[in-house]
């Protein structure tokens, strides 16, 4: 795809056409295609593919929309036609919102460090090996990093000769744990070698809920709904506050923070 893009990048068409597109056609809809087709074409042949764009929200995430059904189209046309069946798929980014405004809040810090992850299974992986796809289900919700996708992608390589993670002590982790096999709850950035200014793991403080800071927010939150859909009021009611039950302050370590 390398050459195309780069042929395509400097013609006429493309400069002359809307962003996006070259001629009517969405340049995302290149690399899908282009996808397909391989996927398509070596159906009965061990294959890697990596599939990276990133013109649609390189800068904003609001135009990521214009691939929604694109997209959708993509996976039905793998699910209808069986290949599914013998894929792994991953979906991935490789950071959230992270430019303008937003990359000086604690929401930006965080999405710069936590990009959208997504694995998904043929379906005889989830009955034949049970507790592998357990384990993946569990680990989703653990500390994990990319070293940690490419020893999942070796461990499906080779199956049968993958060694089982052995824990000796909290203190004898590997860098790269497969994600088919149990990640340590006890897990930490250091364990997994993140430096601490990349570190996203939060320190929860229990907060009253008579504390003013929870009741300032609580406010502010309403006012800011209500705000939106007063436009529209005859369609959506104005929100009152109810009751709390429970209020805490997430807050990540200070290197993230400067």
């Amino acid at each position: 795809m390398r050459p195309f893009w780069q042929a395509l990048w400097e013609t006429h068409v493309r400069k002359n056409s809307p962003k996006y597109c070259a001629g009517n056609h969405p340049n995302h809809m290149y690399l899908l295609n282009y996808t397909r087709d391989f996927i398509a074409a070596y159906r009965n042949v061990s294959k890697f593919a990596f599939m990276f764009g990133s013109e649609l929200t390189h800068w904003d995430n609001n135009p990521g929309e214009y691939m929604d059904q694109d997209l959708v189209d993509f996976f039905e046309f793998l699910r209808n036609r069986g290949f599914l069946q013998d894929m792994f798929v991953i979906v991935f980014a490789d950071h959230g919102a992270r430019y303008s405004r937003v990359r000086k809040t604690i929401q930006g810090k965080v999405e710069e460090r936590l990009p959208f992850m997504s694995i998904a299974v043929p379906d005889w992986f989830k009955h034949r090996h049970k507790q592998l796809y357990r384990n993946l289900v569990r680990n989703s919700d653990k500390l994990a990093t990319p070293f940690d996708i490419h020893k999942t992608l070796v461990h499906i390589l080779n199956m049968e000769s993958h060694t089982p993670l052995q824990l000796s002590s909290k203190n004898s982790l590997p860098r790269a744990i497969s994600l088919l096999d149990p990640v340590p709850a006890y897990r930490t950035c250091s364990l997994a070698h993140i430096q601490v200014h990349w570190c996203t793991c939060l320190t929860q403080i229990e907060l009253d809920s008579s504390d003013i800071h929870v009741q300032k927010s609580i406010n502010a939150l309403l006012a800011f709904l209500n705000n939106v859909t007063q436009p529209v009021r005859h369609l959506c009611a104005q929100l009152k506050f109810q009751s709390l039950h429970y209020a805490a302050l997430l807050i990540p370590n200070e290197k993230v923070n400067l």
